[in-house]
């Protein structure tokens, strides 16, 4: 496969007005998406195309975009790597200082208002996602092997007289996993935020 940078924009332009996509992609050796990549880059380079306007709907305070569908992280995009609500930001504000990100106060994904983000370090925004109860936790992760029902019976047995390994083994799952939960070292959020000291006992 070829690489953009190593292909004359000139010919692939010249071409581009004379071949249809399926010929290109076979001439320059790429696949028909990057093809029609490149096409529509090079057709807006020389004006022929224009880039899609982007459009919004006001929902209290909320800039809702209608123009674009969100991307793989649920931000509206123009690309992989351009969301909607950074352009409109540093069309506002500036581009953003190295080494830092957005951080959105509306917490509203559809939203491009650039007055709804704040600029902060990745430690201000895992802090903010935290206050906000955003983490990956409990059963929000996909990795999750109980459910929250599951940690409160299992503190039933616990406090019961079970051991570990026998909750655990009722469960289907590791000793130390059902001793996290219910010693306070996962499942914290889930529960308050409070680690649950009376069903801590030693490892058994």
């Amino acid at each position: 496969m070829n690489d953009i940078r190593k292909i004359n924009q000139e010919d692939f332009i010249r071409d581009s007005e004379r071949y249809d996509v399926k010929s290109l992609a076979k001439k320059y050796d790429v696949c028909l998406d990057t093809a029609y990549r490149w096409q529509k880059k090079f057709n807006i380079a020389k004006g022929l195309l224009k880039p899609r306007e982007i459009t919004w709907v006001v929902n209290g305070g909320c800039w809702i975009c209608t123009s674009h569908k969100p991307g793989s992280n649920g931000y509206p995009s123009i690309s992989q790597n351009k969301s909607i609500l950074k352009i409109k930001y540093e069309e506002k504000y500036g581009r953003i200082p190295k080494g830092k990100c957005m951080l959105h106060k509306c917490d509203n994904r559809k939203c491009i208002n650039p007055d709804h983000v704040t600029i902060g370090s990745k430690g201000d925004n895992c802090r903010d996602r935290h206050s906000k109860k955003r983490d990956c936790f409990g059963e929000r992760s996909p990795e999750h092997k109980l459910t929250k029902e599951d940690i409160i019976f299992a503190r039933e047995l616990r406090l019961s007289g079970y051991f570990y390994w026998q909750i655990a083994d009722y469960f289907g799952v590791h000793t130390t996993t059902i001793c996290d939960a219910l010693t306070g070292r996962s499942w914290v959020q889930a529960f308050g935020g409070e680690k649950n000291n009376r069903c801590y006992r030693s490892r058994e």
